[in-house]
This record gives structure tokens, C-alpha cells and sequence, in this order.
């Protein structure tokens, strides 16, 4: 009972990257926006090439996360006291690997986010670099 509508274009350029990390990365933030985001509510994934990075955005209008849980949420084990969250199953471990696995393909991932009102996951990663010629 959650909507989901995709904004990705037809084509898109490349990066370079372990592909099975990459979909552990993806599928945490989205299950964590599923997970977040009640019934009769939407998420929003968003594809798109913005100048060295492709971006994945991820939108949702669920639950939201408070300003003092914001700074901690990609630390191991971190859950928050909020009782949404606690009510839902979890290891605290998702983000955390979601980050690293960013980090380690040269990405940042960030959130923007409000308690009631949902949040907004971006992730960029760079894309592959081609050379023409002699280096």
C-alpha cells in the first residue's frame, strides 16, 4: 500500500564498481524506506547525471528522522530511541554498510530529513572516467 514512482532515464553513464556492493548499498536505503514509510504514502527514486556523479536519490514521506539521531545514523549499531523505529526489526548495521560501501567506490551519501515528513537519501557516485589518446 506504498507508492512508488521511478524517475530514471532511458540512459545514463557509467560507473566503475563491485555491482553486488552497489545493490547491497541500494537495497538498504530503499528497504529502510519502505520499512519507514507508512501505508498510502509514497517513495520517490530518482536517477540522474549530474556533472562527475550519478545520483541516487531516494524520497520518502515517512516517519522522518530527528535532528539529534541525523548525525548518528551511519555509525555501527545505531539505532534510535524513537519508538517507530524500535517497533520495527533491525541491526542498527544497514546504513553503516551502506556508507562504507559508498566510501570505498570513491561516493558520499547524505540525508536530509524532518521528523513526520520523511526523508531524502542522496547518493553520488562518480562516474567512469574515459581518456583519448596518450596519458
Amino acid at each position: 500500500h506504498i507508492v512508488i514512482e521511478k524517475n530514471i532515464p532511458d540512459n545514463l553513464s557509467t560507473i566503475v564498481g563491485d555491482k553486488e556492493l552497489l545493490k547491497v548499498a541500494l537495497i538498504n536505503v530503499l528497504n529502510n524506506a519502505v520499512k519507514y514509510t507508512p501505508d498510502n504514502k509514497n517513495i520517490t527514486l530518482s536517477l540522474s547525471d549530474q556533472g562527475d556523479f550519478i545520483v541516487f536519490d531516494t524520497i520518502d514521506n515517512g516517519c522522518g528522522i530527528s535532528q539529534e539521531d541525523l548525525p548518528r545514523i551511519f555509525e555501527k549499531s545505531f539505532r534510535s530511541s524513537d519508538p517507530i523505529v524500535r517497533d520495527k526489526p533491525g541491526s542498527g548495521l544497514g546504513l553503516a554498510l551502506t556508507s562504507e560501501i559508498i566510501q570505498l567506490h570513491g561516493g558520499e551519501i547524505e540525508v536530509e530529513s524532518e521528523p513526520g515528513k520523511g526523508s531524502h537519501f542522496s547518493i553520488r557516485l562518480p562516474k567512469e572516467e574515459y581518456y583519448f589518446g596518450k596519458q
